[in-house]
């Protein structure tokens, strides 16, 4: 197979704490979104990789990306307009799949990426998920207001898979109707009416968020 992939490292981060963008933040010397690359450059497949970074930093990150064939793109203010970034420097290749991929979940299993592309390949779309196991509250200023069944509710995860054809119809479905800050690709997809499959992610690939996930993230990949 031949698989695009476009990692989004582009966003602002504000949550997590640090004086810069999170994606940024250094294990070992790498940043995040290189130890998020990573398993996606070791698929069993050819691989078309582009990165998108804020546009202050593409020229910066030419200098430690693993290889001279990863293209570099500026994200924009959003991030549907950054992965739209990203496919735009996709245009023209000849692909199986592309993959979309957060920069800043560093702690992706390389086992969960073979179901992922079957199911993609199979109904066009698929995603990684987390099933909900705990007890779910609405909770207004604190109080806890009703309960929510979990039954059904899933935690998505990132990289989502599509076939290409189905990736540029709906970001040019979003484009066209103003959409421009989407959650993720997949609902994207679905407001084309294409199914989305779940494949089963893991709870250790978290998107590294808050001041305690770095911690979590550094001794998930440095044991």
């Amino acid at each position: 197979m031949r698989i695009g992939i476009v990692l989004c490292a582009a966003g602002l981060g504000e949550r997590s704490g640090l004086p810069y963008p999170k994606q940024f933040f250094e294990i070992q010397g790498k940043p995040l979104w290189l130890w998020a690359l990573r398993p996606l450059l070791e698929l069993d497949a050819r691989v078309v990789p582009v990165i998108v970074l804020p546009a202050n930093q593409v020229e910066n990150a030419r200098s430690i990306v693993p290889d001279e064939t990863i293209r570099l793109a500026a994200g924009g203010p959003t991030r549907t307009a950054s992965v739209r970034s990203g496919l735009a420097l996709l245009a023209g290749e000849r692909l199986d799949l592309v993959l979309v991929h957060d920069g800043a979940r560093p702690c992706l299993e390389s086992s969960l990426l073979a179901p992922l592309l079957k199911e993609a390949r199979t109904f066009g779309a698929a995603t990684l998920g987390v099933f909900v196991r705990d007890a779910l509250k609405e909770v207004h200023g604190l109080t806890i207001v009703r309960d929510i069944p979990r039954d059904g509710l899933c935690f998505i995860q990132t990289p989502q898979a599509f076939l290409p054809e189905t990736l540029h119809r709906a970001h040019a479905f979003a484009k066209e109707k103003g959409i421009e800050d989407a959650p993720d690709d997949a609902h994207l997809v679905g407001l084309l009416g294409k199914e989305v499959r779940v494949v089963r992610g893991s709870p250790f690939n978290l998107k590294v968020t808050y001041p305690e996930d770095f911690a979590f993230a550094s001794r998930y990949l440095l044991a």
